[in-house]
């Protein structure tokens, strides 16, 4: 067998396709003939061949390996799952693109080509066919649902490297068997075909009801969501969370449907005692929230399910969730850096003393040395914390050093960072106003720096400074009123601003800084300030139309 299989091999890593083409053929015709007298001759010598320094006999390999994948029964191949899945997890991370190339039907393999890149992603021509991943999957399925602790590890993993050498297209049908439950009361059929690409007798035929509302995948789909919540080893769940946050990454919307059962997975994996866990659970949530247009809703779910058991986590795990955020504020992902940031902000009320003393001082005092990511996280934070516990900051020593970190993201040159100030600004002068009106010497501090946001060269920056002048303005009018001069000038310049956005900011921010709806009075007395200024137009815009547009409704700072 030895000596056949080598004969074999060496002609399925020939470069004459037609030679290729007789050795697949007459290997799959072995396989289907003899099953299960020769099967257990022929993975081993594949899998051995696989280390084979030879790249020609590697990718021989590989092709013989589709082969007798495409050639046994689906019994037989559960038989020898144990070798299957690190043989199949060894080829595809093979560092030859051609020898990734053999999970599909033999012949799409004799043209597949070489691995390709779409958006900055490799995958592998075989797996953008459609229905590409329908003859691995129960074997994965089969490797996860029954396998030792081992062998499910190897199998998520596995599954993960699979995924990312599959298109975004073909992975949309593999959404729902691969992930787990789908819940009637939010998705109809009509919404899951939307996002999953699979039509109703698809979904039919993939799940069986359970319960009243929930849709259960039956035992040819491996419902990840399910199995993380099983009793495994530790390395067991690190590998599915670790697959499911690919599969996010790569799923795209398709993972919509699967949103709360996502989060609440991986809600109850932040709290767990392995740290690898409970990092891989955080940094799912971050890729969790790039599926919500309105990020919000997910940070106050997780915050409320972490808040309702609070009392009754352990201090251990509290000062596990305080430290991974303080981590992840510093991602290099900008939608996990701000949810984390978001969250942090929040759960600082809840924060021990002595970790609130570490964190603040380490707010007052980074140096701008640092990476773009570690300073727009520090600022960020700041941010947060100045929406959802600005007392926390402004009764603290380390204020007036928070301050100045703040003056100097502004004029930073990365524009994430002088927007974030920006939003800080007028979160602070907010807090200020209720908590401390009579600080007009800060008072001006404040407004003084959103002046000079004004004419910052961002119109994204110019627009949140007129958003923070127009919030205060509603807030305390007489204030930015008492200091109409040193706004007015910078305001003008924004009201002949070339950006729009920036532009229709200008005249809302003019219709509350000059209250132009309280009386042709101050619509005189604004046009004396602005010539040209339109104030009898602007004096009949809703007063309340924008509230939406005040800022306070994302966590982007």
């Amino acid at each position: 067998m030895p000596v056949l299989m080598n004969t074999l091999i060496a002609s399925l890593a020939s470069s004459s396709s037609e030679r290729r083409q007789v050795a697949g053929r007459s290997l799959g015709e072995l396989v289907r003939k003899l099953g299960e007298r020769v099967l257990p001759w022929i993975i081993p010598i594949l899998s051995q061949g696989l280390k084979d320094s030879d790249v020609g006999k590697r990718q021989g390999v590989c092709i013989g390996l589709s082969e007798v994948m495409a050639g046994a029964g689906k019994n037989q191949l559960l038989s020898f799952m144990d070798e299957l899945i690190p043989t199949i997890r060894t080829a595809l991370l093979d560092s030859m693109p051609e020898c990734q190339d053999f999970c599909c039907f033999a012949p799409h393999l004799t043209q597949a080509g070489p691995a390709a890149t779409y958006g900055g992603t490799i995958v592998i021509p075989g797996f953008c066919l459609p229905k590409a991943l329908q003859p691995l999957l129960p074997i994965f399925h089969q490797g996860l649902t029954s396998g030792s602790a081992e062998l499910r590890e190897q199998a998520a993993l596995g599954l993960g490297e699979l995924i990312e050498v599959t298109s975004e297209q073909a992975l949309k049908e593999f959404v729902v068997p691969i992930t787990g439950y789908i819940q009637l009361t939010l998705f109809g059929f009509n919404d899951l075909g939307q996002y999953c690409n699979v039509t109703e007798t698809d979904i039919c035929g993939m799940l069986t009801f359970h319960k009243s509302d929930w849709l259960l995948l039956d035992c040819n789909c491996m419902p990840l969501i399910q199995i993380i919540g099983d009793r495994f080893p530790w390395q067991v769940k690190s590998a599915i969370l670790s697959t499911l946050t690919i599969m996010i990454r790569k799923g795209g919307m398709a993972l919509k449907p699967f949103l709360p059962q996502l989060q609440t997975t991986f809600v109850k994996c932040l709290q767990d005692s392995t740290r690898i866990i409970h990092s891989s659970a955080a940094l799912a949530l971050g890729k969790l929230s790039a599926l919500s247009t309105r990020v919000d809703p997910l940070v106050g779910d997780v915050l409320s399910s972490l808040q309702h058991a609070w009392k009754s986590v352990s201090s251990a795990v509290r000062t596990r969730l305080y430290l991974q955020l303080k981590d992840l504020i510093h991602h290099e992902d900008d939608q996990v850096r701000i949810s984390a940031a978001s969250i942090l902000g929040i759960t600082s009320q809840y924060l021990e003393d002595d970790q609130l003393t570490v964190l603040l001082q380490e707010l007052s005092d980074f140096p701008p040395s640092l990476s773009l990511s570690a300073r727009h996280g520090y600022v960020l934070t700041i941010s947060s914390m100045l929406r959802h516990n600005p007392s926390t900051i402004c009764l603290s020593p380390e204020f007036p050093s928070i301050l100045d970190r703040l003056k100097g993201a502004l004029i930073d040159e990365k524009f994430p960072l002088r927007e974030t100030s920006t939003k800080a600004f007028g979160r602070l002068m907010i807090h200020k106003l209720r908590s401390d009106p009579s600080n007009t010497s800060l008072h001006l501090e404040i407004i003084s720096s959103l002046v000079s946001a004004l004419r910052n060269d961002s119109s994204e920056v110019r627009r949140k400074a007129l958003s923070a002048i127009k919030r205060v303005s509603k807030e305390n009018a007489s204030v930015i009123l008492a200091r109409i001069n040193i706004i007015v000038p910078a305001l003008a310049e924004c009201l002949k601003d070339g950006s729009t956005p920036a532009r229709l900011a200008a005249e809302r921010c003019a219709l509350h800084a000059f209250q132009l709806s309280k009386g042709p009075e101050n619509v005189q007395a604004a046009q004396k300030f602005i010539t040209g200024l339109d104030a009898r137009g602007m004096s009949k815009l809703p007063e309340n139309s924008d509230d939406s547009e005040d800022g306070e409704d994302t966590v982007s700072g």
